[in-house]
């Protein structure tokens, strides 16, 4: 394992992801199953690197949260700074907004604000929603 990964992964074990709930195991468990779908599919190291952090400052549906958003700047050094957008973005839309209008957008959860994507960065949020689904 590269020493890269295994600071993630110590990163997201110091943020006790193993002992948060989620389904019928473990924010932790879920988070690398995520992140190894997307590498299984052959997705960009971004995209898996997102996909192992997707969720961190909680989503509207797994609304614990591991990673308080005050944060975001260690998160982006740990992560890089698109990565960390990707999670960033998963975190805040609304996931119904989606793909619902013509424009690559979706609204921010919590504000109600449009968030206008690009054609790259909304095909990331399909496949990471997809990913995370599974």
């Amino acid at each position: 394992m590269d020493e890269q990964f295994e600071n993630r992964l110590r990163f997201l074990r110091k943020a006790n992801t193993e002992g948060m709930p989620h389904s019928d195991r473990d924010l932790f468990d879920h988070l690398l199953g995520t992140g190894q779908l997307l590498v299984d599919w052959g997705a960009r190291p971004a995209l898996c690197d997102a996909g192992l952090f997707h969720s961190v400052y909680g989503t509207e549906y797994y609304e614990l949260k591991t990673v308080p958003l005050a944060m975001w700047e260690e998160v982006q050094q740990l992560i890089g700074k698109e990565v960390e957008l990707l999670v960033w973005l998963f975190c805040m839309m609304r996931r119904e907004t989606l793909g619902r209008d013509k424009e690559f957008s979706v609204l921010h959860r919590l504000t109600g604000e449009k968030i206008h994507l690009n054609h790259a960065r909304f095909q990331d949020l399909v496949t990471m929603t997809i990913a995370n689904s599974l």
